[in-house]
């Protein structure tokens, strides 16, 4: 799986420019699915709780949550994500 790079949003205002994001599709019988994870260099506390917004620069964009925020080696903040809509 390649990374695409990405924008993330809360609203109109942008949190993050230009991650690398890791993206995830599965199709399952009726519904289609996406996840993926993203590493920062430091954490972004508005990422705790809420949904935001995943733009990515293949112009696609959806709605999504944060199930997992976990800091690694090197103080790199490990963020683990679950779309909540389409990703069109």
């Amino acid at each position: 799986m390649e990374p695409i790079k990405a924008q993330i949003l809360n609203g109109d205002t942008i949190l993050i420019d230009e991650v690398d994001v890791w993206l995830n599709e599965t199709q399952g019988p009726s519904l289609k699915s996406w996840d993926g994870h993203f590493d920062l260099e430091q954490s972004v506390p508005e990422l705790m709780s809420g949904n935001f917004r995943l733009v990515l620069a293949d112009g696609r964009s959806g709605e999504f949550f944060v199930t997992n925020m976990s800091t690694g080696i090197g103080s790199e903040t490990g963020v683990d994500f679950r779309g909540t809509g389409p990703l069109q």
